[in-house]
């Protein structure tokens, strides 16, 4: 069956050589296989239709031949009626007159004896009638699955727009997040160069201020001697300035005021001092209990003269000043990869004075600008 629609297929699309070879086929394994004489009559068919088509009289008359006496061997001739037809067609077209009433009466006899003409033409239309239906039914059938299809077909186009879409606002935040995050990235290795530089030129500073504190303590120490001899002087001279004019009176009496408040304005350096001595010689402020009232013992004054002193000179609170010097030695522990390299960053928080590890993230980010871990890998990586 699969040769013989093949070679159908062939003749239908006109090519016929084609057609023939299979066909051939076809007859060859029916005969070969023994199957019903319906195979090999329906084969011999198509192949004088064929050499038909590509004018070869000579072998159409052979298979021809060949169809009828198969069909008459096999007593088939009932659904072979078109053979006779056919030879009087061709017999008319070659001007056989007498061949081609021959067939065409054979035709018609054997057409008669079979089936009458008027019963076989109402049953054909039956047949016709029921095909038509069924067709209509088919036809019906793939229109509603052509339109379920064109539906599937939106759904799943009307997906892929949205899945489209979804992807575009996806690609184009996550761009904007990547833009974002480095910008984010620059900002913090901005800070980090700025407070890593900050605390180099501190260190630098402090050396220098060390530097200058004992040059002013020369100073004020030659200042000193100098004051004790003015007074010294103007013991020994009281007559000589009760004697002077007024305008010479005046000007010693401003010199004493001037002195009285120095004295005021030395104190206040002299803690200051004090203050700052201890906060950059010492380790007092890592100390957990590190409170105002401890650094005004160690600088042998009270906490509202200390508290004034750094609120006066740094513009912060005493909470802030120290907590400022905790983190500044924390980055400095975190660079000194060789002392405390195997310190976590919890242990160099308590190191430093922090009670809690959160408590050193949130005054690390406020004062230095990103997270300690962040800072901490960028020492690395530098």
């Amino acid at each position: 069956m699969w040769k013989f629609c093949k070679g159908m297929i062939f003749y239908s699309e006109k090519n016929n050589i084609q057609a023939i070879q299979v066909l051939k086929e076809a007859v060859d394994y029916a005969q070969k296989n023994n199957l019903t004489p319906q195979y090999i009559c329906s084969s011999y068919q198509m192949l004088y239709k064929s050499y038909s088509a590509l004018k070869d009289d000579r072998m159409m008359l052979k298979y021809i031949r060949l169809y009828k006496e198969a069909a008459e061997k096999y007593g088939i001739m009932h659904s072979c009626l078109g053979v006779y037809m056919d030879y009087a067609d061709y017999y008319d077209s070659v001007k056989d007159y007498k061949l081609a009433n021959h067939y065409m009466k054979l035709y018609l006899d054997t057409k008669d004896s079979i089936l009458n003409f008027q019963e076989f033409e109402t049953i054909k239309n039956q047949q016709f009638v029921y095909e038509m239906a069924k067709y209509d039914e088919y036809i019906s059938n793939l229109h509603e699955r052509e339109k379920e299809r064109m539906a599937t077909i939106s759904t799943q186009r009307n997906f892929i727009i949205v899945i489209t879409v979804v992807v575009l606002v996806v690609s184009v935040l996550l761009i904007i997040v990547y833009r974002q995050k480095k910008s984010i990235d620059k900002s913090y290795n901005n800070l980090f160069v700025v407070n890593r530089d900050f605390i180099k030129n501190q260190n630098v500073l402090r050396v220098r201020m060390h530097e200058s504190m004992a040059r002013q303590k020369e100073l004020e120490a030659e200042v000193e001697r100098m004051r004790k001899t003015i007074d010294n002087g103007v013991c020994s001279r009281s007559e000589e300035i009760i004697k002077c004019d007024s305008d010479t009176c005046d000007d010693n009496v401003e010199k004493v005021r001037n002195a009285s408040m120095r004295m005021s304005g030395d104190m206040r350096n002299k803690l200051l001092d004090a203050i700052i001595d201890i906060m950059e010689n010492t380790t007092e402020f890592c100390n957990y209990d590190f409170s105002l009232l401890r650094l005004s013992t160690l600088v042998g004054s009270n906490s509202k003269y200390v508290s004034m002193v750094i609120n006066d000179n740094f513009q912060k609170s005493f909470k802030t000043y120290v907590n400022e010097y905790r983190i500044h030695l924390a980055c400095l522990r975190m660079s000194d990869t060789e002392n405390y390299g195997s310190f976590t960053l919890n242990a160099i928080a308590e190191s430093v004075g922090f009670k809690s590890y959160s408590a050193f993230v949130d005054v690390f980010k406020k004062t230095v600008g990103i997270t300690p871990s962040l800072y901490k890998e960028k020492l690395r990586k530098e």
